[in-house]
């Protein structure tokens, strides 16, 4: 497995960062606030497969970008 990254943002739309999460140079979702709820959005691969994500690692970084 490619291990993944978080990359803290601010986007338009959004009072609160935005994290990425990113394997490589491949955007794989991100975590955002909405409200009183952490939500997480995992997008497919751009031919639209599925990703596989490590758990372990996916949990993790979770954990982090909750923090944040």
């Amino acid at each position: 497995m490619i291990p993944m990254r978080l990359v803290e943002t601010d986007r338009e739309g959004f009072d609160q960062p935005v994290v990425e999460l990113w394997r490589d140079d491949e955007f794989v979702g991100m975590v955002f606030w909405d409200g009183e709820t952490t939500v997480v959005q995992i997008y497919a691969d751009d031919d639209g497969d599925v990703k596989d994500l490590d758990v372990g690692e996916l949990t993790r970084l979770l954990d982090i970008a909750e923090s944040i």
